[in-house]
């Protein structure tokens, strides 16, 4: 059995418009950001975004979008769960897996621990 619940919402901002859109985001969400600190490239924002975590990334020159990371104490079993439904492994970073959605939008499976606080309320999937 694991758990995942939505964790973050990240706003992924291309290099050559990451400071004005970094300092607009902040202005429009009231809120202050910090350096992250296991992941330093990413700004933390400290109010969050609509209960969860919010993360401001640079994206290189990608095009712009918004992105879901789902929290789970088990990212294999999360990974091979949503790729049943329908989602597809796009990329692996670290200990976090990149999927794509049956429509291509982006989203990330990241590893939290299983006493996170965020997953007491989670459902739980598996036998």
């Amino acid at each position: 059995m694991h758990r995942s619940a939505i964790g973050a919402v990240c706003i992924d901002l291309p290099e050559g418009r990451y400071d004005r859109a970094s300092t607009f985001w902040k202005d429009a969400l009231g809120t202050a950001a910090r350096q992250g600190v296991q992941h330093p490239e990413y700004e933390v924002l400290e109010a969050g975004i609509g209960g969860v975590t919010g993360l401001l990334q640079c994206v290189g020159d990608e095009r712009p979008r918004v992105h879901l990371d789902i929290h789970t104490d088990d990212v294999a079993a999360e990974v091979a769960r949503l790729i049943r439904l329908g989602a597809t492994e796009a990329a692996r970073h670290d200990d976090w897996v990149v999927l794509e959605d049956p429509a291509g939008l982006t989203f990330c499976v990241v590893p939290v621990a299983p006493d996170d606080p965020l997953l007491d309320a989670a459902p739980r999937y598996g036998d």
